[in-house]
């Protein structure tokens, strides 16, 4: 009886959720994503995260972030010291919009990183 309970309510899954909904502001994060280990490296791993869609000005700003890690280590009276957030592989995506299509954000041309490049 209660291996099935555990198994809907383990620490992994009720830390990925508080997380996804936590940084749901900004990105969109998959919960079955996240990699947590809490006892042997004390770390919690975020992957592919996507960064949500925001129009500044007229640009439509998006991107991805490969990887999200969030480490520390347990100090001998089992308190959290010398944290790391450590981010890598980051893309932005940069869409220019017309004023006149203020409303819409339906199909904008996007450029990928390596098309910048070619382009300069």
């Amino acid at each position: 009886m209660f291996s099935s309970i555990s198994n809907y309510c383990s620490p992994k899954k009720v830390l990925a959720s508080y997380l996804s909904k936590s940084l749901a502001e900004f990105f969109c994060v998959d919960p079955e994503r996240v990699e947590t280990n809490l006892i042997h490296d004390a770390k919690v791993v975020l992957n592919e995260i996507e960064i949500k869609q925001r129009r500044i000005g007229g640009l439509l700003v998006s991107g991805v972030v490969n990887q999200i890690e969030f480490s520390w280590v347990w100090d001998a009276a089992s308190l959290i010291t010398d944290v790391t957030l450590t981010i890598k592989g980051v893309s932005i995506y940069l869409n220019i919009v017309n004023e006149e299509d203020a409303g819409e954000t339906k199909s904008p041309e996007t450029k990928q990183p390596s098309e910048f490049a070619e382009s300069s």
